[in-house]
């Protein structure tokens, strides 16, 4: 099994303040996550390779931009190569600070 470089992710912690610039720079993929439903089974978490700073890094993209995307630039994916999303940062339900991203273009 690879190894995840956590380096390679974006993460609010480490690489974002807020108003960033990201591209999408493929269609995304679905992965596995390393946390679980309440019904035992494994999450799925929408994972992209952006360009943030001129540099090439991975993210999952939480519901709540999905939604703000799928509303901008429809529900396929392959449409959002690409295209440009400012960073927002914001709160989960649980008062952690987490990324959502508004579409631009």
């Amino acid at each position: 099994m690879p190894k995840i470089n956590l380096d390679k992710f974006i993460k609010v912690e480490r690489d974002v303040t807020g108003g960033e610039i990201v591209k999408f720079l493929d269609e995304g993929k679905f992965v596995d996550s390393q946390f679980k439903n309440l019904d035992g089974t494994v999450k799925v978490n929408l994972e992209f390779s952006m360009e943030l700073n001129g540099e090439e890094k991975r993210m999952s993209v939480n519901k709540t931009s999905q939604k703000n995307l799928i509303a901008k630039w429809g529900k396929n994916t392959d449409q959002w190569i690409g295209k440009t999303a400012k960073v927002n940062i914001g709160m989960t339900p649980q008062g952690k600070k987490c990324i959502f991203l508004e579409p631009i273009e």
